[in-house]
């Protein structure tokens, strides 16, 4: 769905006037005089507005602002369609005040989103609202969503994986983020569709951004969306389900772990016949994922799975079960899991007289108690190598050494060795492999 050339999902005069705090007498003055606004009219004959519609509006709202007359700016809007140019792409925007060296434009909203992410580095949280504020006033909120907010997010964490920002900073901005789309979530306009979605995240995934970017956009798509936020427990999940009555849940997993618990979440919905779509950033990264899961993969962006949402619906959503896993695997799990404490605490006292300090051992072995148990739980024991790769390169980035982290990996694999039996060989195996591969050359 394009949002600013789609009529498919119009809006009243209400709608339009929440979103862009516009008087309606100031509406109807504009469309008489300048002709911008283009609303179309219903069979009432009453007035139905675009996405664009409220984008123009947003766009000589903040042309105002800048100091120019109403009159001035939609003689600014006509001369960028002379030259056959979109003023929601085109125009620059000088921000007054102080930074005035910061421009929006169709063209420069990489340089924007730079100094959106400095400011948030800088913790100039005053500034970075300014920023977005100034952007949702050019552009329509779906872009700035994917272009600042959610590209800027994976910059941030990217950078705190490579070490190079604090766990402060990096959490400061998730806040922020979070902050701005609760407001947006408050803002969006009141269903116009009787499809009632629920949105989740399974047991242990505490990233929150995803689930909530995709609730604001089939908000803004007609939908009626309830959005039950981070690690939601499944017990009085059924609960919820007969009081909500959804025609679809949707849940969204960033790592291996909570992506694991997504398998229970398909059971149990498939238990009360309601259909199941998942995603996240973990199916990217390991696209064989998603066959184990017992449901229907919604694509790799969130756009993709917006529309794959509404198609779905339309045509009616066929049972997924997703690939069983051998009773090898089941029975593993269990004794991986029984086991757990003691392979701790074995790899704790192999480590005790070394210089590794024990808070990272603890990380390091929790991080590999939960990839384990989540590998097992799925069925693949290979996915393991995402995590591991992942882990080893926190570890080098945060200023472990080589040598420390392959100690840590060694110790522990050789614990799993002492406290697992032979019918676990193929985890064991794996193990032992991994650890001599860190030792002969860290992993890719």
């Amino acid at each position: 769905m394009t949002p600013n050339s789609s009529r498919d999902q119009p809006y009243n005069s209400r709608a339009v006037v929440r979103e862009t705090g516009i008087k309606p007498d100031t509406l109807r003055a504009w469309e008489r005089r300048y002709g911008l606004p283009k609303p179309t009219r219903s069979a009432g004959g009453h007035r139905l507005y675009s996405q664009r519609d409220i984008n123009t509006l947003k766009w000589l709202a903040a042309r105002q602002e800048e100091g120019l007359s109403i009159s001035r700016a939609v003689k600014l809007w006509h001369s960028f369609e002379a030259q056959k140019q979109d003023p929601l792409e085109e125009v620059p925007l000088p921000l007054s005040g102080a930074n005035d060296n910061l421009i929006l434009g169709g063209k420069n909203l990489q340089r924007l989103r730079e100094q959106w992410i400095a400011a948030l580095l800088d913790y100039e949280e005053t500034l970075a609202d300014r920023i977005l504020s100034q952007a949702f006033a050019m552009f329509p909120v779906e872009r700035v969503c994917f272009q600042i907010m959610q590209k800027g997010l994976s910059e941030i964490g990217e950078l705190w994986h490579a070490g190079a920002i604090s766990v402060q900073q990096e959490h400061f901005t998730t806040e922020h983020v979070t902050t701005r789309l609760s407001g947006l979530l408050l803002a969006a306009p009141l269903p116009t569709k009787s499809d009632r979605l629920l949105i989740l995240c399974p047991p242990s995934e505490e990233h929150a951004f995803a689930p909530k970017l995709l609730t604001l956009l089939l908000k803004r798509s007609g939908f009626a969306v309830y959005y039950l936020g981070t690690n939601t427990p499944l017990e009085q999940l059924p609960a919820t389900l007969k009081q909500i009555r959804p025609q679809m849940v949707i849940a969204c997993a960033q790592q291996l772990d909570s992506a694991s618990n997504l398998i229970d979440t398909g059971k149990l919905l498939d238990e009360h016949k309601i259909p199941f779509g998942f995603g996240g950033y973990i199916f990217n990264c390991l696209p064989e994922l998603h066959k184990h899961i017992p449901g229907h993969f919604l694509g790799e962006h969130l756009e993709q799975a917006q529309s794959n949402i509404v198609t779905l619906i339309a045509r009616g959503i066929q049972r997924n079960e997703g690939i069983s896993i051998t009773e090898q695997y089941t029975l593993a799990l269990g004794h991986f899991q029984d086991a757990a404490h003691q392979i701790a605490s074995g790899t704790e006292i192999s480590l005790a007289n070394s210089a590794i300090p024990p808070s990272l051992v603890w990380y390091t072995i929790n991080h590999l108690n939960k990839s384990i148990c989540a590998a097992l739980k799925i069925g693949e024991i290979e996915l393991l190598t995402h995590d591991l790769n992942w882990l080893y390169k926190l570890m080098i980035n945060r200023g472990t050494s080589s040598s420390d982290a392959q100690n840590i990996f060694r110790a522990f694999s050789q614990s799993a060795q002492d406290h697992l039996s032979s019918n676990e060989s193929f985890l064991l195996d794996w193990l032992s492999m991994t650890a001599q591969d860190i030792q002969k050359e860290p992993l890719k």
